[in-house]
């Protein structure tokens, strides 16, 4: 059974660093395709109250640098900065594969009211696994009839329900363990939205933490108080991490790149199908 895993956690940050600016290209120039919100043409807002934050595979997965290599973009591993996440065919998210495309990683946000505030829900997906794909609620995954997977063997067969998404939700919203755990119980509600059943054998998984001071562990103190949303606000809070988790993993297939290597290639999804099929049911406005 998929057990979503949660702390709270003494980093100090924004939790809007890993929305993704929909206005403008990610970081690093990069320019594959389409983020949701671009292909929607800005019509398409969160629920009502919900604002938009704009913001491995085996055969494809390369060698892990060593001695200190630069990462993706020419950054040092381990030199995390500020600012807009690159998407698609990066990092991590270069050898994987979702609903048999090129997966890889995908960001997106939501303010959402509770209490008597508004908080900031971010959502950050490596995007690898399986089913029947779905793009706001249409079964675009059977209407393109077909996967994007193309082995050297060429036997193998399709990639089914098989393979493990990876969720980190992070929220400045000050949340206890107990309403961390609620509330990534919830990002599961966006991936199951997608066309994903978390099949026999997925590790599908989700890490939530808080980065409201009010709520940070005092290494040593005697005593520990926290002020908490109570259990009746959470409804919007849970409202807008699931649709910001359903659409952190379009993003992920729609920004990915087509990757090759010795195993075979896994194409990127055909971006300008999967908007046609979604515009035949009437569901994006230019």
């Amino acid at each position: 059974m998929t057990r979503p895993r949660t702390r709270r956690t003494t980093v100090v940050g924004r939790a809007e660093d890993p929305a993704v600016d929909h206005d403008g290209p990610p970081a690093g120039g990069q320019e594959p395709g389409q983020h949701l919100g671009a292909l929607a043409g800005g019509e398409r807002a969160g629920t009502p109250g919900h604002q938009r934050q704009m913001g491995v595979h085996p055969h494809l997965e390369p060698a892990p640098p060593v001695g200190g290599d630069p990462g993706p973009g020419g950054q040092p591993v381990g030199h995390p900065r500020s600012g807009p996440v690159a998407e698609g065919s990066v990092g991590a998210g270069t050898g994987t594969v979702a609903f048999g495309w090129k997966g890889g990683i995908g960001t997106s946000s939501r303010r959402a009211p509770a209490g008597d505030s508004t908080w900031t829900v971010g959502v950050l997906v490596q995007s690898n696994f399986g089913g029947d794909l779905l793009v706001l609620g249409v079964p675009v995954g059977r209407a393109l009839g077909r996967e994007g997977v193309r082995r050297a063997a060429d036997s193998a067969a399709a990639q089914g329900a098989k393979g493990s998404i990876m969720i980190v939700v992070a929220t400045d919203a000050p949340l206890s363990d107990r309403n961390l755990r609620r509330l990534a119980a919830r990002a599961l509600v966006g991936l199951s939205r997608t066309g994903s059943v978390m099949g026999n054998g997925s590790g599908d998984y989700v890490i939530a933490f808080s980065t409201h001071p009010g709520v940070r562990r005092r290494f040593g103190a005697a005593r520990l108080t926290a002020t908490e949303l109570g259990n009746d606000q959470m409804t919007g809070l849970f409202q807008g991490v699931a649709e910001a988790t359903e659409e952190a993993i379009y993003n992920s297939l729609f920004m990915a790149t087509s990757v090759s290597a010795r195993g075979g290639t896994v194409e990127a999804i055909p971006v300008p199908e999967v908007v046609r099929i979604v515009e035949g049911h009437g569901l994006l406005k230019r």
